[in-house]
């Protein structure tokens, strides 16, 4: 029969064995050749543009007619915008 301490340090060898183990799989598994891609992404470049904006409506009072006045701005306001996005006014 073995003495207390002779199992103690044999399951302390097994246990350091095991970690041992443990960490070099580890270690292993990230030793891979690392592969870089490049990653393209559009990038917008600011182009200068001379926009002459519509002029703005007038409210007369009457909400429906001033709702219609304004989304007519927005659209000519659109309209005349857009030119600037296909690289510049034309």
């Amino acid at each position: 029969m073995m003495p207390n301490n002779i199992k103690f340090f044999a399951g302390l060898r097994f246990c350091m064995a095991a970690v041992a183990f443990a960490v070099s799989w580890f270690v292993w598994g990230c030793e891979g050749k690392i592969e870089y891609y490049p990653v393209y992404k559009e990038v917008k470049i600011p182009v200068p543009c001379e926009v002459t904006p519509p002029d703005k409506p007038f409210f007369i009072g009457d909400p429906v007619k001033d709702n219609i006045n304004i989304l007519h701005y927005t659209e000519m306001l659109n309209a005349a915008l857009s030119a600037c996005t296909n690289g510049g006014a034309k």
